[in-house]
């Protein structure tokens, strides 16, 4: 026959045990065996990566050599040729040109995308109107041409 659950767990024993996970949490003991948990569980999963999708940073080291610590608009069209030049099938720009006619050079990357063709995909901030109530694109300026794709 069975025992009672209350036989098996004594109140001390379920106390003790409630203690222990709280501590463990609170210091994070428990923190060096959830890591060799999650390593093992992802390399268990783990796939070759396909070569298809490189991911280009603009890093600090980067930004401090360029005009005033800003990456320019001017180096954003320089960045957006080179990548093309490299042959990028698609190239998604986490970016968006906000104000971008006051701060100038906003042609030279304009002609950068288009030399991209349907290849390029800008970021836009959806935008709420507070009259209609109608959600629009923001950022969508005419001068990047038609083929230039947008995404939120």
């Amino acid at each position: 026959m069975t025992e009672p659950l209350n036989k098996i767990v004594s109140p001390k024993m379920l106390a003790f045990a409630l203690l222990f996970a709280v501590l463990a949490q609170v210091t994070q003991l428990s923190l060096p065996i959830d890591l060799v948990i999650n390593t093992a569980r992802i390399g268990m999963f783990e796939r070759k990566a396909s070569g298809d999708i490189i991911f280009v940073g603009v890093d600090d080291k980067s930004l401090q050599a360029s005009e005033n610590g800003n990456f320019s608009r001017r180096e954003h069209a320089k960045l957006i040729d080179t990548i093309n030049q490299a042959g990028a099938r698609r190239l998604f720009v986490d970016f968006t040109y906000v104000n971008s006619k006051a701060n100038g050079d906003l042609q030279i990357v304009a002609d950068a995308v288009k030399r991209m063709d349907d290849r390029i995909v800008l970021a836009t901030r959806p935008f709420d109107d507070p009259v209609t109530g109608e959600s629009t694109d923001f950022d969508q300026d005419p001068i990047f041409g038609k083929k230039a794709q947008w995404g939120s």
